[in-house]
């Protein structure tokens, strides 16, 4: 599975008749609700029973990855995951080829999110959406990743196995390729290689070999070199070479290449086993109305589907329902039309505790002082509220969450 790349490239567009989508919940179809913790957002329409299930699970994924993969450190990030009741509504936006996918700087805040099937039946569909869900709990420590590293380090933790009955974690098991077996070695490409990789067209079978057999090396044998690089990638843009070479030096790229070679050849390959102790969350439940579900498929129609006529349309008829729908607007502002500053204001009237309507402000606003003004309020809302994932770019000396 891929990340941070237009989805445009990524998707093939689903051929066929197209799945039918389910009425919305106030013309009899099945009801929506949002589940939040301290982390993550989910709006579903599985039922509170499997919605709660999923923020279990995701949120003892969380704790595993970070704790293991960036020796605890908090991430400022939430992660937002639209999850449908099953197969047929997610084949409505994704090609039958994909069974979740994560969507990188496309999300409705400028965050990644992840769509997926609560309830599939598509073959490794564990495998597949645990590689997406730790492509959104490692984007809220490392905002700014390679695509070597993103698939790297999703390829290293997609085998993860939790038991939190018995608050056990197994990670680092080798790597699979789409048939589930383990992908052979003869496939590796160089590291070199793999960083200079920009283009979906190279991200073949031997870019995903050798980005995980990279994050496996340096997990297992350099794990102090490795926390250096990833504090040096959260603070540098690009490919990530720079930071690479302050790491292991101006030919770190050919050095670490053999070493890893070597180790894969004659290494122990460990397989990680922690005790855990998986925390508890509280989770709030709130129902969702219509304008929401609709908000939330046209943002999926834009972006998935890449149909702007269609996305105007649902907008067009969420802000009928709700003219101050929070998501609704905060869609809207990726359509090809004007800002509705005065629609913004609206929003932000009627939701003055809610940060996204002064994100929506921040952004619509025509002049320079009403723009400053909203970012007081949303920063206000930030350090009051470290936990609400407001953007630390707009808010720079907020708390982390």
């Amino acid at each position: 599975m891929r990340i941070a790349l237009p989805v445009a490239l990524v998707l093939a567009v689903a051929s066929g008749c197209a799945p039918a989508i389910p009425p919305l919940p106030g013309k009899g179809g099945p009801a929506w609700i949002e589940l939040e913790s301290d982390h993550f957002t989910i709006w579903t329409d599985a039922g509170k029973e499997r919605g709660t299930e999923l923020m279990k699970e995701v949120e003892d994924l969380r704790q595993v990855v970070i704790g293991t993969a960036f020796r605890g450190a908090a991430g400022d990030g939430r992660g937002f995951i639209i999850a449908f009741a099953n197969d047929s509504e997610i084949h409505a936006y994704l090609s039958d080829m994909f069974a979740a996918m994560t969507i990188g700087g496309g999300g409705p805040f400028g965050a990644p999110l992840i769509v997926l099937s609560a309830n599939s039946n598509s073959q490794n569909i564990d495998r597949t959406t645990t590689h997406e869900l730790v492509h959104l709990i490692s984007y809220g420590v490392i905002h700014r990743q390679p695509h070597w590293f993103a698939e790297g380090i999703a390829k290293y933790f997609e085998t993860i196995e939790i038991d939190a009955r018995a608050g056990t974690a197994d990670v680092g098991r080798a790597a699979t390729g789409r048939d589930g077996h383990v992908i052979p070695l003869p496939h590796l490409t160089s590291v070199d290689a793999i960083m200079q990789c920009q283009q979906q067209r190279c991200m073949n079978g031997n870019f995903y070999a050798t980005a995980w057999a990279l994050f496996t090396y340096l997990a297992n044998v350099r794990p102090a070199d490795l926390a250096k690089l990833e504090a040096l990638l959260d603070q540098s843009p690009g490919d990530g070479r720079a930071a690479f070479a302050q790491v292991f030096g101006a030919d770190g790229t050919t050095v670490i290449d053999g070493e890893m070679r070597r180790w894969l050849q004659n290494g122990s390959h460990t397989v990680l086993h922690f005790d855990v102790h998986l925390a508890s969350h509280d989770v709030r439940t709130a129902p969702l109305a219509d304008a929401d579900v609709l908000a939330a498929r046209a943002m999926l129609t834009s972006h998935l589907r890449r149909d702007k006529t269609v996305a105007t349309q649902q907008i067009d008829a969420a802000l009928a329902l709700d003219p101050t729908d929070v998501m609704a607007r905060i869609v809207e502002l990726g359509l090809p039309r004007p800002h509705d500053a005065a629609g913004a204001r609206a929003t932000a009237a009627a939701h003055p505790g809610d940060w996204r309507a002064w994100l929506l402000l921040v952004t619509a606003a025509p002049t320079a002082d009403e723009q400053a003004a909203a970012r007081v309020k949303l920063c206000e809302l930030a350090a009051a509220h470290p936990t609400n994932g407001v953007p630390a770019l707009l808010c720079p000396t907020a708390p982390p969450s």
